[in-house]
């Protein structure tokens, strides 16, 4: 099994990156790695979730569906998606460094016989794109606009 990881610490209490997390219908307003294509408020343990990932930029989008494993709020949201020969399991976790602050983990572990043959290709875009997306979260959430002492702002 392959891991890739990403960490940041956000200047936002876990509730307020939580909400961002969990409300997929937001994203498109600061992710460009991670989409919802057919959006859903929230998301459900067992739902199937229709995804794309945009690794790099001049990449073409890849769809792919997952199955929600984890929900637990405020504190990790997890995914699988397989297929025939490979497996990939993705868990966003989030843990309070203090009432203000939120350190945001991402990881993605892939597994399956067709994983050593794709990882050497994506790989090091996978691990950009989780980086990518971990810091436009945290600019998001950490801009006048979106957050007012801890409290999200719509």
């Amino acid at each position: 099994m392959v891991t890739l990881r990403t960490e940041i610490e956000i200047v936002a209490p876990p509730s307020t990156v939580w909400h961002t997390l969990y409300h997929q219908e937001e994203w498109e307003r600061w992710n460009t790695f991670l989409f919802a294509t057919a959006i859903e408020p929230g998301f459900q343990v067992n739902q199937l979730v229709r995804l794309v990932v945009c690794r790099s930029a001049g990449e073409g989008k890849v769809e792919f569906q997952s199955r929600v494993e984890q929900v637990q709020p405020q504190v990790c949201l997890a995914w699988v998606s397989q297929t025939r020969g490979f497996r990939s399991e993705s868990r966003f976790e989030l843990e309070a460094v203090n009432p203000q602050r939120t350190r945001y983990l991402h990881t993605e572990a892939f597994s399956g016989w067709l994983a050593g043959l794709l990882l050497p290709f994506m790989g090091q875009a996978e691990q950009e794109g989780m980086e990518r997306m971990a810091a436009e979260l945290k600019r998001y959430l950490e801009s006048d606009s979106k957050v007012l002492d801890g409290k999200f702002k719509v």
